[in-house]
């Protein structure tokens, strides 16, 4: 199996590195002015995006189109851009990759404004986030979220 990892630097040579561990070959994407950025010259394999900076990653179909062309079974999506986009996680998937990210649901509940409000003025987040829960309050916020599997 071959993963991709996104862009931003830090989060992708760590995903590197651990890919190393489980001995995954890594192809990096980039924009045509990051060549030298350190995750591109870790991966074993890149692939050049058109633009430059962040302006190169915004188009989610160009990005799953040159994950699938260079062989890649899963995207990890990094942080920030794409890795926050529901309509991206989703491209993956449907495009048949696997998805090393948040479940699609979180993203389209964080996503949306209304949905955000909604969860942060639920009770077992409001105590999670004062610290007032441990696990023996029962407060789980996978239930609270709705991803529970």
């Amino acid at each position: 199996m071959t993963i991709h990892s996104y862009r931003i630097q830090l989060i992708a040579v760590r995903v590197i590195r651990a890919a190393r561990e489980l001995d995954l070959p890594i192809v990096a994407l980039h924009s045509r002015d990051e060549a030298d950025a350190l995750h591109a010259r870790m991966a074993d394999e890149v692939v050049v995006l058109d633009g430059e900076g962040s302006g190169a990653f915004p188009d989610a179909a160009a990005t799953v189109g040159a994950v699938v062309s260079a062989g890649c079974a899963a995207v990890h999506p990094g942080h920030g851009l794409l890795a926050e986009n529901a309509d991206f996680a989703q491209s993956c998937t449907g495009a048949g990759l696997t998805w090393v990210g948040p479940p699609l649901k979180v993203l389209r509940t964080l996503g949306d404004k209304t949905a955000q409000a909604r969860l942060a003025a639920a009770p077992a987040v409001e105590a999670f986030l004062a610290g007032g829960c441990d696990d023996s309050d029962g407060v789980d916020l996978a239930d609270v979220l709705g991803t529970r599997s």
